[in-house]
């Protein structure tokens, strides 16, 4: 019999990845992710809007745009 093997992750999954990295650097630095951190990886303001608020609805991350965003429980879960 066939050992399977596990597909190769998405795209899509890597770059949530990637911004999940940010926010585990950026809270390392200063203790909240910052709206213009996720910015400077998505480059410009429509992608950065989306990449918050799917984040935000998959209950990845909480926070405003005000006091800077974190992680949630989920969110760790997710990343690790």
């Amino acid at each position: 019999m066939t050992s399977r093997v596990a597909p190769p992750p998405s795209k899509a999954a890597e770059r949530l990845k990637e911004y999940l990295d940010i926010f585990d650097e950026a809270e390392e630095r200063r203790g909240r992710t910052l709206r213009y951190d996720i910015y400077r990886r998505a480059g410009n303001q429509w992608q950065t809007d989306r990449v918050i608020g799917y984040l935000e609805e998959n209950g990845l991350i909480e926070g405003s745009k005000e006091e800077g965003y974190r992680k949630t429980e989920k969110g760790e879960v997710w990343h690790n």
